[in-house]
């Protein structure tokens, strides 16, 4: 399988950019989701990815049909390097899971990271105005709330917040903007 070959590879001859983009493009020509993330867990397991990489990668994931898959994939993306939030094709990704928890999930994990900036925290909040789930998006929105100073995003976390349809949800989600 191509998965197999592409697994048993990818620690061995990925140290040249070339040959890493060369295996993300292969990649991205697994037919399974499983599959393919299963193939880009073992190169994100064997490799810190660089800029380039991910810019390859990232659209890989991003075309992935299945929403665990995809979170998945963009959770161990993340595991192995950090910067791969900051490359706006990531939050492209994140923006195609449709289901809530599964984005949720994704967005929770940036928010956990050392120090996001303000743009990502940005991203993150439009992402969560997304999500059609009240409890999932005011987990998200409350968590956003707790790792910013910024009035901007607070004001964004407040419209989000205000698009929640549960009292008991909205309330929450507003209180810890408003802090």
């Amino acid at each position: 399988e191509k998965r197999q070959v592409l697994s048993a590879v990818s620690g061995k001859y990925l140290d040249d950019k070339e040959t890493a983009a060369e295996f993300a493009r292969a990649v991205g020509t697994i037919g399974s989701d499983y599959d393919k993330g299963q193939a880009l867990a073992a190169l994100v397991n064997d490799h810190k990815l660089t800029a380039d990489q991910l810019k390859v990668v990232l659209p890989a994931v991003a075309k992935m049909g299945s929403d665990h898959d995809k979170a998945e994939a963009l959770l161990g993306i993340m595991k192995a390097s950090t910067e791969a939030i900051a490359q706006p094709v990531f939050f492209e990704a994140v923006n195609g899971i449709k289901s809530d928890y599964d984005r949720a999930r994704v967005l929770m994990a940036v928010l956990k990271t050392k120090d996001p900036s303000n743009a990502v925290l940005k991203l993150v909040v439009t992402s969560a105005a997304g999500i059609s789930a009240d409890y999932e998006k005011a987990q998200v929105l409350i968590a956003a709330a707790k790792v910013t100073k910024d009035d901007e995003i607070r004001k964004q976390l407040v419209e989000a917040a205000r698009t929640i349809r549960s009292d008991y949800e909205r309330g929450n989600a507003l209180a810890a903007a408003t802090k």
